[in-house]
C-alpha cells in the first residue's frame, strides 16, 4: 500500500481513531473467518463521541498569472469510552484476560494553509509556481481510569459477565498532548516543450510535541520532542503524441514518531522516512475517458510495529526497513452519455526488506497481495426521469496477513455497494448501500493476535443536498 509523498498538502486533519473494541481473536493455525457472534466485548460497552467541524476556502486572482489561496479548518471532538480491554490470550485453552477501561477526551485541531500560485515565462519556457505554507494544531486532553483486572473471557464459549461498569470516581490518570506542525514548500511545474515538462519541489516540515502526564495525587511528568526535515520532489512528463503521456517521479516523505511511542530504553523512536519511485503511461481512449498505468517502488525505514517476540501487546520495535512495490492499472471516465466507470486494479508486492530482529523477508500485515475495484453509474439523460440515476460497485481484497510475523491469515472478500440517486436543477438525494448481501468479512488487524476487525454489515445512508 502506498504511503502518502504528496509535495501539497490539503492540510493535517484530526480523525479519530477506531473507538470501539470491537475485535475478535484469531490463533494458532485457526482463519481468522470466526463467525459474528464471536464479538468479545460486552453488552454495556459504549461509545459517545460529539464532533464539530468548522472550515471555509477563499480564492482570489490578482490578475491572470497570480492568484492565492486560503484554507482553515477547526474540529472539536469530544469523547468518552468504556469498556473491556484485551490483556492477554492463553491459545491453549482461549481464556483471554481482560483489564477495565474507561476514558474521557477532549480533541481539538486547527489547520490553516495558504497558497500562492504564479504564471509566467523565462523566454521559451513556460513556469506555474507554487509557494505554501500551512499549520497544524492538535490537542488532545484525556482522562483514564484505573486498568483493574476484569473478568476474563473464553474466545470459544463466551460467557458475557454482564456486569454494569463503574463510570463514577475512577479516573486517576490525566495526559495532555500538544502537536504543532509547520510546512513549508515550494514547486515549479517547468513547460520546456508542450510535450515536456518538468516538476521540481521540495518541503520543510516542524514538529514540535509536548505532552504531559499525571497521576492522581503524583507530580506531573512532561517531555517535549522535536523533529525537522526538508523533502525533495521530482517528476517528468512526455507528450509522444496528444493521447499518450509518460511521466515519471520521486518523491520522500517524513514522519516523526509520536510522544508516545518509546522504545526498550524509553528513548523517542526515530522519525520515519520514506522515498518513491514511480513510472507510468496514461492514455486517453476517447476525451471523457482515460487509463492509467503505474509501477512503482517505496521503501520506509524506521517504520514502528508490534514486536512479535515480546508477550506485552503494547511493545513496539522499529524494523530497519519496509518495502512496497508493484503495478497498479485504472481506468476512469465516461463511456456513453450517462454511463460512467471507475475501475482498478492493483498488485502489492510488500515485505520487510531489512531488519536486524528476525523479520527480514516476512510480508507486511494487513496489506494484500492482489486488490480490485469497479463502480459504475448510470444517469437517465432524457425524458421524465431525467436525472434518476443507479450505481453498483464490487470491491475485492485478497488474502492479508494479520501480523508481521505472518502467524495466521485474514482471509480474502468481495464486497458489493449499490445506489440510487436522483438530482434535478440544484439538488440531489441519493440512497447508498454498502455491503448490499450483508456478508462477513475482516478489514484488518491491529497488527497482532488480539484484534480483528469486521467490515460493515449491511448499512444504508441517505443523504439530501441544495446548492445556492
Amino acid at each position: 500500500m502506498r504511503f502518502n509523498t504528496n509535495l501539497t498538502v490539503d492540510g493535517s486533519w484530526l480523525e479519530e481513531k477506531r473507538t470501539a473494541d470491537d475485535g475478535t481473536v484469531a490463533i494458532g493455525d485457526r482463519p481468522a473467518n470466526l463467525p459474528r457472534e464471536r464479538f468479545l466485548g460486552e453488552p454495556f460497552q459504549n461509545v459517545e463521541i460529539n464532533v464539530t467541524n468548522f472550515s471555509y476556502l477563499l480564492d482570489h486572482k490578482f490578475s491572470e498569472q497570480w492568484s492565492i489561496r486560503n484554507a482553515f479548518r477547526a474540529q472539536f471532538v469530544n469523547l468518552a469510552r468504556y469498556y473491556p480491554l484485551r490483556d492477554s490470550l492463553d491459545e491453549e485453552t482461549g481464556e483471554l484476560s481482560r483489564l477495565s477501561y474507561y476514558s474521557e477526551r477532549r480533541d481539538n485541531a486547527y489547520s490553516i494553509q495558504t497558497d500562492v500560485v504564479g504564471k509566467f515565462s523565462t523566454g521559451s519556457i513556460k513556469h506555474q509556481i507554487v509557494l505554501g505554507f500551512d499549520y497544524t494544531k492538535n490537542t488532545e486532553n484525556g482522562l483514564f481510569g484505573d486498568f483493574e483486572p476484569y473478568p476474563s473471557i473464553n474466545i470459544f464459549n463466551p460467557v458475557y459477565a454482564r456486569l454494569e461498569y463503574p463510570k463514577e470516581g475512577i479516573l486517576n490518570f490525566f495526559r495532555d498532548d500538544t502537536l504543532d506542525k509547520y510546512g513549508f514548500y515550494i514547486q515549479d511545474q517547468i513547460e520546456i516543450t508542450p510535450q515536456f515538462k518538468l516538476l521540481a519541489g521540495g518541503r520543510f516540515d516542524i514538529f514540535e510535541q509536548t505532552r504531559s502526564t499525571r497521576n492522581l495525587g503524583e507530580e506531573k511528568q512532561e517531555f517535549t520532542q522535536s523533529d525537522s526535515n526538508f523533502s525533495p520532489r521530482l517528476g517528468i512528463v512526455y507528450q509522444p503524441s496528444e493521447n499518450i503521456s509518460l511521466y515519471a517521479s520521486y518523491a520522500t516523505s517524513f514522519e516523526p514518531s509520536f510522544g508516545a511511542s518509546r522504545n526498550g530504553n524509553d528513548q523517542p523512536f526515530k522519525p520515519e522516512t520514506g522515498r518513491q519511485f514511480e513510472v507510468g503511461v496514461k492514455a486517453d481512449i476517447t476525451p471523457n475517458l482515460s487509463a492509467t498505468l503505474a509501477l512503482y517502488d517505496l521503501r520506509k525505514q524506521n517504520v514502528t510495529v508490534d514486536d512479535p517476540n515480546s508477550s506485552d501487546p503494547n511493545d513496539q520495535i522499529q524494523t530497519g526497513e519496509q518495502t512496497s512495490r508493484g503495478i497498479e492499472f485504472d481506468i476512469a471516465g465516461e463511456i456513453t452519455p450517462g454511463w460512467k466507470v471507475i475501475a482498478s486494479y492493483a498488485y502489492i508486492d510488500a515485505f520487510v526488506s531489512k531488519d536486524t530482529t528476525g523479520l527480514e523477508g516476512r510480508r507486511r500485515d494487513n496489506i494484500p497481495e492482489h486488490a480490485a475495484s469497479l463502480w459504475t453509474t448510470y444517469e437517465l439523460q432524457q425524458g421524465n426521469l431525467q436525472g434518476l440515476g443507479f450505481g453498483l460497485g464490487f470491491f475485492f481484497v485478497g488474502d492479508r496477513f494479520g501480523d508481521l510475523d505472518n502467524s495466521y491469515i485474514l482471509p480474502s472478500y468481495i464486497r458489493t455497494d449499490a445506489s440510487v440517486f436522483y438530482k434535478r436543477n440544484n439538488w440531489r438525494a441519493a440512497l447508498n448501500i454498502r455491503n448490499l448481501f450483508d456478508n462477513t468479512y475482516f478489514t484488518g488487524s491491529e497488527g497482532g493476535r488480539l484484534g480483528v476487525y469486521y467490515g460493515e454489515p449491511l448499512t444504508l445512508i441517505g443523504s439530501f443536498a441544495i446548492e445556492f
